[in-house]
């Protein structure tokens, strides 16, 4: 990752803060409990369960039967593939962000997300951010995950 002359580096969390993410991940949440024949969750309750991954999201939104492990995983798979196909429906910047980080370009900037990665870098390619940023690290990218200290 390049250094700004400054030597400051300026690192991001990705949904609820950069980008408002939350109506694409109640879409594919939302069709992930509809192919479970279970009830939609409303708008609210997603955003309050957003910023710890996309499996804690799902497993908030599910009955606690439907939370065994070898349940959750096949939850988990569907909801991967819904959210890829709607991800970039509706997420855009959050007003002033992109001025924020036209500002903040002579500094080094980074991204570090519970969001998966393969998720986050597209999602960041598609809001034509790639070139903004010197490293993009999602929940996936490392053994540790944020908010652990290390």
């Amino acid at each position: 990752m390049p250094t700004s002359p400054s030597g400051r580096v300026v690192i991001f969390d990705f949904d609820g803060t950069l980008a408002d993410t939350w109506r694409d991940l109640a879409a594919a949440l939302n069709r992930t409990l509809a192919d479970a024949g279970l009830a939609p969750v409303e708008g609210p309750q997603v955003k309050a369960w957003i910023g710890d991954g996309a499996l804690k999201l799902l497993a908030n939104a599910l009955p606690e039967l439907e939370r065994a492990p070898e349940r959750l995983e096949s939850h988990y798979e569907r909801f991967r593939s819904h959210y890829d196909r709607c991800c970039l429906d509706t997420t855009d910047l959050y007003p002033g962000m992109a001025r924020c980080l036209e500002t903040l370009s002579g500094e080094t900037l980074a991204v570090l997300s519970n969001k998966p990665a393969r998720f986050l870098h597209r999602i960041i390619d598609g809001l034509g951010l790639k070139s903004v940023f010197g490293a993009v690290l999602g929940g996936d990218t490392l053994a540790i995950r944020k908010p652990d200290p290390a």
